[in-house]
């Protein structure tokens, strides 16, 4: 199914999921010693001359430990499936609040979700409990102007 797109694998009869976007864009990008950069983005977003509200930018970085990544900084399959589901489950747990998912960037052994919101103090409130629970990964949150 592509390079994000995950589906049944029926060899392994492992459930796996996908994590579905209208209108969202892809590209990537060498840096450094070779390493990788992929950046997933809503497309329909980055072209508006101005937003309406969404004036905050959260972003939830989750840091991925080396040895479950490859020598281009990014993560091994079994690890973005690990990934994926811990985006499915941030994006639930944020399901109420008034944001939106905007990009994801996955780099030097690090997966970043960019949101802009309208309800900056309820998006770090749900975000901060949902990374409380999190014990698998060091995540942590920056915010910014949107």
């Amino acid at each position: 199914m592509g390079l994000f797109g995950f589906g049944k694998n029926k060899s392994r009869k492992e459930e796996t999921f996908e994590v579905k976007r209208q209108a969202w864009n892809f590209y990537s990008y060498t840096y450094g010693e070779n390493m990788t950069a992929l950046i997933e983005f809503d497309y329909e977003f980055a072209i508006e001359d101005s937003h309406k509200g969404y004036d905050a930018c959260k972003r939830v970085i989750i840091h991925i430990a080396p040895e479950n990544c490859g020598p281009n900084g990014l993560a091994f399959k079994e690890e973005n499936q690990r990934i994926k589901q811990l985006e499915q489950d941030l994006v639930s747990s944020l399901s109420t609040v008034d944001c939106k998912l905007t990009g994801k960037l996955s780099y030097g052994a690090m997966c970043d979700f960019c949101f802009q919101t309208n309800a900056a103090a309820t998006f770090m409130e749900k975000a901060q409990r949902w990374i409380a629970n999190q014990k698998s990964h060091k995540i942590v949150m920056l915010e910014s102007d949107g």
